[in-house]
């Protein structure tokens, strides 16, 4: 439970950009090599200004530590135990210097952790990559073995992008560290040896991003670290308060109320109405969910965003960008709540995951005046916020007690719905993969199943291309040609549990009406079994899982 929120707080959301930058990347190119290009590119993009921040830090604590060594030296040397201890501390408050912020050395190799980790989830279990070759990598899905040693004894493939990759990092290192102390530059190089062990085997289009992004980082410390900064032209006197819109207490108070009301508003209000809306639908994924635990999760997910990313983003800002972070806060929440009080609508059938079935798709004027209507706000919001920032906080923190109470009480109605449901638990733990249901060893056993939400054509194909299904269901019998009005379980089913058929009206008026008429059948299945000496005994419970998320509703005949 804690490692899956310490995942969703800190890894889902960078793994989200990146699966919504690769997304878009398709869309335009529909090519996974040239996707992860600009994968890597806007992730650089993303994060420079961190990194940028993270150097700074780094080189004002190197740069203290070589001012304070002589006399730091001289105290180790002369004094001893408390002593030195007590000396060294008070040094230390005199200097404004906390040994703790040496920690800031390891940030930029800090940052990158989340990052990696969140890239390796993502790319290396991408099904699209297997089988898509991209410039020489034949196989983005497998580890590119583009070099095969011939020897006596065997063949032996050497992947060449971990080692290319290395070789990058190594060089990177190896400018970026220009006048370190030894210790320092030894941490970059066995860092870069242990990306080596870890990717080596991987997938060739996770380390093609990777290599990607060590070859981004070359450049920017050649031109950081070797290329001389460019001319600025100095400050003038009168322009050092110019633009200041708050003070520090005002900035910090502004930042953290309207990043709490993003939070409880995209993870805790608008998931809780959604799943207090109709509980039951949530509360069944293969077995009984608490389905407030989607509400939870989807709040781990905001405060990731909101409250750490763009906290970190805003601690490592200089104090002339820190004033644009409020803004851009506050404008966020405002263009959120129009969006949701003025421009909700059915957006079609939601899974019990929160994706939707189909793209919501939009018309180009509806999407015009949403822009617009949108980009007013945000004007509208940045005036008010410079003319009163103090009563923007207040509102604001209004609007947040407001959002808590309502997010309670929809949980509250969550829980009390599934407490009046309670089969809906008993009938969800029962086994999916061994049904306990007696059949006959001498007569026949006769079993129909229907597969929730797809088309029973598709059994031919699916047995086709996955031959361990196959072997499963060997013995049984497809009947291509049985009773199946529609095509899903809603439109199908009618006609197999009772003596039903589905009729379709067609109207210029309202298009198409669906009714449910009851009209005797001799074909249908409580009419055909029993005539044959059959006992039919149905059941509503799933009992088979076929794939992960696809579940089936099984009808017995014995």
């Amino acid at each position: 439970m804690i490692s899956s929120f310490l995942y969703l707080f800190f890894i889902y959301p960078i793994e989200t950009f990146i699966e919504m930058i690769f997304s878009l990347s398709m869309k335009l190119f529909s090519n996974p090599g040239v996707s992860i290009i600009f994968v890597s590119l806007f992730v650089q993009l993303l994060v420079l200004p961190l990194y940028k921040r993270a150097d700074a830090l780094q080189e004002a604590d190197r740069k203290k530590q070589a001012d304070m060594k002589k006399w730091v030296d001289h105290i180790k040397k002369t004094f001893h135990g408390d002593e030195r201890f007590l000396m060294l501390s008070e040094y230390y408050r005199q200097n404004d210097y906390e040994p703790i912020l040496a920690l800031r050395g390891s940030l930029p190799l800090l940052l990158q952790i989340p990052f990696f980790i969140a890239a390796y989830h993502y790319l290396s279990g991408l099904e699209l990559l297997k089988g898509t070759s991209f410039l020489m990598i034949n196989d983005l899905g497998s580890p590119d073995a583009l070099l095969t040693l011939h020897l006596p004894q065997a063949a032996v493939s050497v992947n060449i992008l971990p080692i290319l990759m290395t070789v990058i990092n190594l060089l990177s290192g190896a400018i970026y560290t220009k006048g370190f102390a030894f210790k320092e530059k030894l941490q970059l190089y066995v860092t870069a040896l242990i990306f080596l062990v870890l990717l080596y085997s991987s997938p060739a289009g996770l380390v093609f991003y990777w290599t990607l992004n060590n070859l981004f980082s070359l450049f920017k410390n050649i031109v950081m670290k070797l290329l001389p900064p460019p001319a600025r032209p100095e400050k003038k006197e009168e322009r050092k308060g110019k633009g200041k819109a708050f003070g520090k207490k005002e900035r910090d108070g502004i930042f953290v109320t309207a990043a709490l009301c993003l939070t409880f508003l995209t993870g805790m209000w608008l998931p809780s109405a959604a799943v207090s809306d109709s509980p039951l639908e949530f509360s069944v994924h293969g077995h009984f969910v608490d389905p407030d635990l989607f509400v939870f999760e989807t709040f781990a997910i905001a405060a990731g965003i909101f409250i750490f990313w763009f906290g970190l983003f805003y601690l490592l800002s200089d104090e002339r960008k820190k004033n644009g972070f409020p803004v851009l806060m506050t404008a966020m929440l405002v263009c959120g709540m129009i969006q949701m009080f003025f421009f909700s609508r059915r957006l079609g059938n939601m899974s019990n995951i929160m994706v939707y079935d189909m793209e919501p798709e939009s018309s180009v004027p509806v999407m015009l005046i949403n822009l617009a209507v949108l980009i007013a706000g945000a004007v509208v919001t940045v005036f008010l916020l410079k003319k009163f920032p103090l009563a923007a906080q207040r509102v604001m923190g209004i609007l947040l007690a407001g959002m808590i109470a309502i997010s309670a009480f929809n949980i509250v109605k969550t829980e009390k719905t599934i407490s009046e449901n309670a089969y809906i638990k008993d009938d969800a733990s029962y086994t999916e993969v061994y049904p306990s249901y007696t059949l006959s060893k001498n007569g026949r056993n006769v079993i129909v199943i229907m597969m929730d939400r797809a088309l029973g054509g598709y059994v031919p194909y699916i047995m086709e291309e996955f031959p361990e299904i196959q072997e499963q269901f060997a013995g049984f019998t497809y009947y291509p040609n049985t009773y199946s009005y529609g095509a899903c379980t809603l439109t199908g089913g009618p006609p197999c549990t009772a003596d039903m058929i589905l009729i379709r009206l067609r109207s210029k008026k309202t298009r198409s009406i669906c009714r449910i008429s009851s009209m005797p059948r001799s074909g249908s299945c409580p009419l055909t079994f029993p005539k044959r000496g059959l006992t039919a005994v149905f059941s509503t419970r799933r009992i088979i899982s076929i794939f992960p998320g696809q579940t089936c509703r099984a009808f017995l005949m014995i």
